[in-house]
């Protein structure tokens, strides 16, 4: 299995369920473009496409052979293209709240503005202290275990500057994402949770995703939000699994 990241989190922040997996996995946690270890060019690469086509690139590099992409947010929209873009690659992909960048209307000037106040948030992300983080976390995820806790607050010390890029300017439009989607042949699952605490993704968003992907079987979590995984980790755990199973018996 890889375990793509979100934007600013990086391989790291997947430990916890990278534990709780059965021991036959064998896992990848990779860090994107700027985030974690890696490479973080000054150029205009942070796209989401030519992300996916980076994985790609990695899982090739890796000789891995089909393997199942598990990816959260940002990490999960690079799935659905890599699964789209290079179908020979995975086995299945699973999918934790990711930005419904298919939906009609994308960009719209309510999604420039949110793209540029993100962009902002991660740019000041990074004139915070360590001490500044851990206190931020602590007001706003109390419920998240202290050890989710501190990988959040490392991963913001660890990504670079420049994935602003990746949001503030963006255009969704420079791929046909229904067409990318309509060529996903694969097994595909998606971990859902609640948008009025702060999922992305909602019940509209995924049945017109599911037009395109006919295969993908929802998984939803109550009470939970965007990172599902910390939310929610045993109720997550336990959807993550059955999808898994649903996978190894072909559904």
């Amino acid at each position: 299995m890889i375990l793509v990241h979100g934007i600013t989190d990086d391989g790291l922040c997947w430990l916890p369920v990278a534990r709780a997996l059965p021991p036959q996995y064998d896992l990848v946690l990779m860090d994107m473009r700027g985030h974690g270890e890696s490479d973080a060019p000054q150029d205009d690469g942070y796209t989401l496409d030519n992300m996916a086509s980076e994985l790609a690139a990695g899982i090739r590099a890796l000789q891995l052979k089909k393997p199942v992409v598990l990816g959260h947010s940002m990490g999960a929209f690079n799935a659905l293209l890599l699964a789209g873009m290079h179908p020979d690659i995975p086995r299945a992909i699973i999918l934790e709240d990711p930005p419904p960048f298919w939906k009609p209307g994308h960009p719209s000037p309510e999604t420039d503005a949110s793209r540029a106040s993100l962009a902002e948030w991660i740019l000041g992300e990074k004139r915070k202290t360590k001490d500044e983080l851990y206190a931020e976390v602590r007001a706003n995820n109390p419920g998240w275990s202290g050890e989710a806790q501190k990988l959040w607050v490392d991963s913001k010390l660890r990504f670079n500057p420049a994935i602003s890029q990746l949001v503030n300017p963006f255009d969704p439009g420079r791929v046909d994402i229904q067409k990318i989607a309509g060529r996903i042949s694969c097994p595909a699952a998606f971990i859902s949770a609640d948008k009025s605490l702060g999922a992305m993704s909602g019940e509209e968003d995924i049945a017109l995703l599911k037009q395109w992907i006919p295969q993908l079987e929802n998984h939803h979590i109550e009470g939970a939000g965007h990172v599902i995984h910390w939310d929610r980790f045993d109720t997550y755990m336990k959807a993550l699994q059955n999808a898994l199973d649903g996978f190894a018996m072909g559904k």
